[in-house]
């Protein structure tokens, strides 16, 4: 059961917790607040308390670390948003410039015009 729960959390609660954080800058204390909300969730589950055998679970379950999890999301996500920057944009996205859509005539979606 507690296999369970540790998997329920690694793959519904961890993503939530780490959603949109790869496109803000993070200093050193909000990597640690996020490394303990980890580790208790950790000592929750399997009723622990000392930290090493809280790594050793983290390890077991290949979860990694805040700053690691995060530096992993964030150069996915800057590997997709680079590949967007240089893809040509959509047929639609002319015709409604063309059109005199406001949204578009005030500037494209990366803020120029």
């Amino acid at each position: 059961m507690r296999l369970l729960y540790s998997l329920l959390v690694k793959s519904k609660c961890f993503p939530v917790l780490f959603y949109g954080l790869q496109a803000c800058p993070l200093r050193k204390f909000q990597y640690k607040s996020i490394n303990y909300v980890i580790n208790c969730t950790f000592r929750k589950i399997f009723n622990i308390r000392s930290q090493d055998t809280v790594d050793v679970c983290l390890e077991m379950f290949n979860c990694l670390q805040a700053e690691q999890t995060i530096a992993i999301r964030k150069r996915k996500f800057l590997n997709k948003f680079s590949k967007w920057l240089v893809r040509p944009q959509p047929r639609a996205f002319y015709s409604a410039r063309l059109i005199g859509d406001p949204l578009l005539r005030r500037g494209s979606v990366l803020g120029k015009g």
